[in-house]
This record gives C-alpha cells, sequence and structure tokens, in this order.
C-alpha cells in the first residue's frame, strides 16, 4: 500500500510540474506575441459576403471572377439580379473557375461550347467573352428581371441538371449584392500581405493595369492624373458621377468591392472611399470607418 501511494503521489506532482510548465510555455509565447507583434492564427485567404444572418465564402481567384463577372454587368447597366443569375451559373458549371476543359467540348466560366455556337475554344476561355456571351443569351430572355434565377439559368444553358443551380442561390446573392454597391461594406476580403515590394516601374504597370480591367469590366474612365507618388503611394482615382447622393454612394461602392475582390490580382494594397477604408495589411480589420469625404475612391498598389 505504502509503494502504491509513492507512486500516486508522484504520478499527482509530475501532472502538477506538466501544467506548471505548459502555462510558463503559453506566457513566454504571448509575451513574444505581445513584443513582436506576431499573430498566432494564420490569415485565411478569401473573401465573405454576407446575406440574411449567412456569410458565404470564395477563395481569391472565385472572387476575383466574380467581381469581373457582376462588373460587366454593372457596365451594361443591368440588374443585380442578372448578376445573381450569371454568379450562381458560374458556381455550378465551373466552381467560378476558368475551366480549359470540361463535359465534351465546354470551357470556361460558364462551360459554353463551341460547337454549339458559342464562339472558339480561344475566345471562351476569355471570361470577360465569355461572361458577355452569357449576358447577350440572357437579355434576350422574355421577363428574365422577374423569373427565379433557376428558370433563367436554364433557359441559357438548357442543362441536363436544371434544378442544379438553385443550391447557389444564396451565395450569388450575396455576392452580387455587395459587388453591384447596393450592401455597403459588405464583401471582405482576407489576404496576406505582398511577399515584395514593388518598384517604381512596376507600381506604373500595376496601375495601368488597374485601369484598364476596370475600364473593360465596369466601363469606368480614371480621374485625369490618377498616377501619383505621394510618400511612395500609386493611386489610381474614381469619381462618382450618379445624379444623385444614393446613386453616387452605390457606383462608390461599387468599385471599392470590385477592386477589394480583385486586390490580390492586381497588387492593390489600401481602398479609401468617403467614410471608410480598407488595408491589405490589416485585412482581418475588414472596412474601417474613417472621417473622410473627399467624394473619390482611391485605390492603391504596391
Amino acid at each position: 500500500m505504502t509503494s502504491k501511494r509513492v507512486r500516486r503521489r508522484r504520478s499527482i506532482a509530475w501532472t502538477i510540474t506538466a501544467l506548471v510548465l505548459a502555462l510558463i510555455v503559453v506566457g513566454v509565447f504571448a509575451g513574444v506575441q505581445a513584443i513582436t507583434g506576431l499573430n498566432s492564427a494564420p490569415v485565411s485567404e478569401e473573401c465573405v459576403a454576407p446575406l440574411n444572418g449567412t456569410d458565404y465564402t470564395l477563395d481569391l481567384g472565385q472572387s476575383r471572377n466574380a467581381a469581373l463577372v457582376t462588373g460587366l454587368a454593372v457596365k451594361r447597366e443591368l440588374p443585380a439580379h442578372a448578376a445573381t443569375i450569371a454568379l450562381a451559373t458560374a458556381m455550378q458549371e465551373s466552381k467560378l473557375r476558368n475551366l480549359s476543359y470540361g463535359h465534351a467540348d465546354s470551357v470556361g466560366l460558364f462551360q459554353q461550347r463551341p460547337s454549339q455556337g458559342w464562339g472558339t475554344r480561344k475566345q471562351l476561355q476569355d471570361p470577360v467573352y465569355s461572361t458577355t456571351k452569357f449576358y447577350d443569351a440572357l437579355t434576350k430572355i422574355k421577363n428574365y428581371q422577374t423569373l427565379p434565377v433557376t428558370q433563367a439559368a436554364q433557359k441559357v444553358q438548357h442543362s441536363a441538371y436544371p434544378d442544379a443551380y438553385a443550391k447557389h442561390e444564396g451565395a450569388a446573392r450575396a455576392f452580387a449584392s455587395s459587388l453591384t454597391g447596393n450592401s455597403p461594406a459588405g464583401i471582405n476580403c482576407t489576404m496576406h500581405e505582398l511577399t515584395s515590394n514593388l518598384t517604381g516601374t512596376e507600381k506604373i504597370a500595376s496601375v495601368k493595369r488597374l485601369e484598364r480591367h476596370i475600364g473593360h469590366e465596369l466601363g469606368l474612365t480614371a480621374e485625369p492624373g490618377s498616377i501619383r507618388n505621394s510618400d511612395g503611394d500609386y493611386r489610381v482615382r474614381y469619381k462618382a458621377t450618379g445624379s444623385t447622393a444614393s446613386s453616387r454612394k452605390k457606383q462608390e461602392w461599387n468599385v471599392a468591392a470590385w477592386a477589394v475582390a480583385s486586390a490580390y490580382s492586381f497588387d492593390i494594397t489600401e481602398i479609401s472611399l468617403p467614410g471608410h477604408v480598407w488595408k491589405r495589411s490589416a485585412s482581418t480589420d475588414g472596412w474601417v470607418k474613417t472621417t473622410g469625404t473627399d467624394g473619390e475612391t482611391a485605390i492603391t498598389v504596391g
């Protein structure tokens, strides 16, 4: 009995010692975090858009494509419902990825087939072209604006699984609402910081590429003198042109949401608009309120 009691006491002592050591290690690590600013939780690179209490998530590549698809709807002055239909379709057909393969000769975001008259294989691998062709077909459908998402998508796609689009409707509505500017500060993307500092020449190239894509995808033109070097910042600026305060606000958020969903692809490090700012270096904070009221959206690269 005495031997058992000794072993039990030793076991308890070792357990207490292990717990104390564990607490010391945790305390030391916490102190290192406080001093160095290290974050123990790795950044999850993704974009999130909420709808009716549910957060819908896309990875950065999918979000970039969602921004393009939605932007082209805005450029054509189509309703947000058109973007929802297109996003739900692409989510089902390709998981919002520009695929180089598919069933039979299907390719691209919408898995369109050259043999069915959608265009050449090369054309359908261009997301702007394939999305434009989708909207061309959608807008020919009578009353598409009021049709359920599944019905409208099926009338365009003629899928063997006509009900499959319904399961993507929530996510499609969430991202369409944010990316069209109808849900201010709705979409947020978290991502790692740039791994290297861009040179001035590289920043100018990124700004020019950014301007070009926003022109193609949103139909907007940057403010004159948009590229400027202020403390190393190279920016693209856009002035809202809506006739009412609400339309200007919607346009500002349309550009800002497009930019945050495309940030990873264009070396974007900061997006500011009246009252809010998003910074890649603090992307986990999302959109932060500010006191700015200058009426412009500025997108900083590098």
